[in-house]
């Protein structure tokens, strides 16, 4: 019995593990590059919704897809405001959080169950079951994806051009770095990724989205980053 226990709340602790990681992993990528996304709040709440969508209508491989072409959609959106058209990043990033609280607010108002809708459970992802609860398989992208994007970032000349357009933008310039297009496909690929994060907590962890759903999830990634 206390084995099941402790294996229950270690487990429940690995779900809950993995949107964080793979946010705030993607975080790292776009960070490098020199834009900080407040918007990653935004973005796991508005995958969680596509996401959810995508499966109900093409199983859960297609609503993790889904879900990472939205946040991938919304990172290269910010990215563009925020190197091209020299936007402010704060402001970029608290309008994806504002656009994406409004759209799900709204479609869950439009479902007509204010609040809570629920993903069909043939359309959620099918879990690794173990006589303790079942393991997602997740759980082994979230683990294994930080080791690859190290790597990535200081083991590879893509990654140290990345780092240095976001640590000297200037002496990257000189080098004949396209700066604006490494920050923009940066920051999209650190996007993608809290999409896929969203994506993950409405047709696999949790099997329902709700408006509160990303639940401070980027903000704690976004720290994680940071501090």
């Amino acid at each position: 019995m206390n084995l099941a226990y402790f294996w229950g709340i270690f487990l429940g602790s690995l779900h809950a593990m993995v949107p964080i990681t793979l946010t705030a992993t993607g975080e790292v990528i776009g960070e490098s590059a020199g834009l900080f996304n407040i918007g990653l709040e935004g973005i796991i709440l508005l995958s969680a919704m596509t996401g959810a969508l995508g499966a109900e209508a093409g199983g859960p491989a297609v609503g993790l897809l889904v879900g990472l072409g939205t946040g991938l959609v919304m990172g290269l959106v910010f990215g563009w405001v925020c190197t091209y058209f020299k936007g402010i990043q704060l402001i970029a990033g608290v309008g994806i959080n504002l656009f994406a609280a409004g759209l799900v607010t709204f479609w869950l108002i439009h479902l007509g169950v204010p609040g809570h809708h629920a993903v069909a459970a043939e359309s959620q992802m099918v879990n690794i079951s173990t006589p303790y609860g079942d393991f997602s398989p997740m759980i082994f992208v979230a683990i294994t994806l930080p080791v690859l994007i190290y790597i990535l970032l200081f083991r590879t000349k893509l990654g140290l051009k990345i780092r240095a357009v976001g640590e000297n933008p200037q002496a990257a310039d000189v080098a004949g770095i396209k700066i604006h297009l490494l920050r923009l496909l940066s920051t999209a690929a650190g996007a993608s990724l809290a999409g896929l994060a969203g994506a993950y907590i409405s047709i696999d962890w949790l099997g329902s989205v709700t408006k509160e759903i990303s639940a401070g999830r980027g903000f704690i990634a976004l720290a994680t980053v940071v501090f």
